[in-house]
């Protein structure tokens, strides 16, 4: 016989209660949604209910490294924090602190810590990736950024347009971002976990060993070969953009022609475009949607991929910066010896930068990133913040509280209620049963 359950409406009811205006009923009218720009409140008696509009709340968005993510989760969590306090007092309590800061100012609706694709890859193979994953997806506050791929693809095709008719259209931080941004969070957050297959996970070893590898391989050869100056190894970088992308149509083209004609067999997987051929495809179908031959869109693409305007997209501009920096210090000797996660760590900050307010990353992309401004005007505006100068992240944060109107705070209480501001410390223990 199946079990049955009685669900109370009365339930999704929740604090601060009011008097009812309806009804009279005291402590009855609680908040029973919050969402966008407005929140309903309904009564508990009557269940009359009445929606009240909520000011716009433009967030700032910080942008957190993966490696942050895990040392706030390592100090909340009971298990890993003695980690921290092994590597000193001050290294616990400047994590500490910066989650209770974190966790205020995302709960004052006046910042948000988007999660990325880098969040998920790098948190997957960990044995931590369940805590990791609920660190990331809590202070996202529900906003995500579009994988690095998309926006590439987004920054090249406004550029394009821009080259072949000059059509101005600007990326946006509402084009390559999704979720809350500038609107008020609800109290509860619904997430979604597919766990990934045993083969999907040995498929991303795969692919981050052989990026890994390859840039590992650059680097050795940036060390071998005569000493060159900055501007070489940037001007090298940009000219070695496009033919690639284009390298990689090619190829994915013939394969699949060898597959349709029957040659080869049919891999279904195969016949998805890599990521530089799907661009190249859709400059070529923006081509034909304004009359261009078919026979003639390649070599027009080409031809845009030396042009001003293809070496002016910003993510381009970043990623050889900071690449061309990586090879003045390896000509020097002085280069560290890249990581299964540095390709990852320079492809998030060459595409998510332009779209922060602030980034926290380690101390060797920041410093890659300051000698690569140095040289070139990069296209950015956000603040940089690393462990070497990770103070001035919290008087940051302090600043933007400060700068709230002093009205703010008693709205956020009316609407979550007064315990709403407390950080969340506990959010890593473990309640009776969930965890063996």
């Amino acid at each position: 016989m199946g079990t049955s359950f009685v669900l109370d409406p009365r339930a999704w009811i929740s604090p601060p209660y009011q008097s009812c205006p309806f009804c009279g009923e005291r402590e009855s009218y609680g908040v029973l949604m919050i969402n966008g720009r407005g929140y309903v409140r309904r009564c508990r008696s009557c269940m009359k209910d009445k929606r009240f509009s909520l000011p716009s709340t433009p967030k700032k968005l910080l942008y957190l490294d993966q490696f942050v993510i895990s040392k706030l989760m390592f100090v909340l969590h009971p298990d890993h924090r003695e980690r921290l306090r092994k590597q000193g007092d001050e290294e616990a309590a400047f994590w500490l602190a910066l989650f209770e800061r974190l966790d205020r100012l995302l709960k004052l609706q006046l910042l948000a810590c988007p999660d990325s694709t880098a969040h998920w890859e790098e948190s997957l193979p960990s044995p931590f990736n369940t805590d990791l994953r609920r660190m990331y997806e809590h202070l996202s506050a529900d906003v995500s950024y579009e994988h690095p791929a998309t926006i590439k693809r987004f920054q090249l095709h406004a550029a394009f347009l821009r080259w072949l008719d000059g059509t101005e259209k600007v990326v946006t931080v509402e084009d390559i971002a999704s979720g809350a941004i500038n609107h008020w969070t609800d109290r509860i957050q619904v997430t979604t976990r597919i766990e990934p297959t045993d083969e999907e996970l040995s498929e991303l070893r795969e692919v981050r060993e052989r990026t890994h590898a390859g840039l590992a391989a650059e680097v050795e050869r940036w060390r071998r070969e005569p000493r060159r100056r900055f501007s070489e190894y940037f001007e090298g970088q940009l000219l070695a953009a496009g033919p690639h992308d284009m390298r990689v149509y090619t190829k994915w083209t013939e394969t699949v022609v060898r597959m349709t004609t029957g040659v080869v067999q049919l891999d279904p997987e195969q016949m998805l475009p890599p990521n530089p051929a799907r661009t190249v495809t859709i400059l070529k179908r923006t081509l034909g949607e304004r009359g261009v031959p078919v026979d003639q869109q390649l070599s027009k693409i080409a031809e845009f991929f030396t042009s001003e305007d293809a070496r002016q997209v910003p993510w381009l501009q970043i990623a050889c910066g900071m690449l061309a920096a990586l090879a003045v210090k390896a000509s020097l000797q002085q280069a560290p010896s890249p990581d299964a996660g540095m390709l990852t760590d320079l492809n998030t900050v060459a595409t998510l930068l332009p779209y922060c307010d602030a980034i926290f990353i380690d101390n060797r992309c920041a410093d890659l990133l300051r000698e690569a401004t140095e040289r070139v005007p990069l296209d950015y505006e956000a603040s940089v913040f690393s462990t070497g100068n990770r103070e001035e992240l919290l008087d940051w944060l302090d600043e933007l509280e400060s700068a709230a109107d002093p009205e703010h705070p008693a709205l956020v209480e009316e609407v979550y209620g007064s315990g709403w501001q407390e950080p969340y410390t506990t959010m890593l223990v473990a309640k009776e049963g969930e965890r063996e």
